[in-house]
């Protein structure tokens, strides 16, 4: 696998990861680890690093 598959790969899976913390913030749906469940601004936070991962691997896959 080169370095631009496996950026496209990355980012797509980052992409993938957002849209379910974004859906998890749009709906009212939980996530909860062991009975305890994640509080709003956890998920939020979540949600741009993962945002920030995939667009940061789309456009390494755009520029290779």
């Amino acid at each position: 696998m080169n370095s631009k598959t496996y950026s496209l790969v990355a980012g797509l899976l980052f992409a993938l990861v957002c849209l379910m913390y974004l859906s998890t913030l749009i709906g009212s749906n939980t996530i909860s680890i062991s009975g305890y469940e994640l509080p709003q601004s956890v998920r939020l936070i979540a949600m741009l690093l993962t945002g920030f991962m995939s667009f940061s691997g789309l456009r390494l896959f755009s520029k290779c």
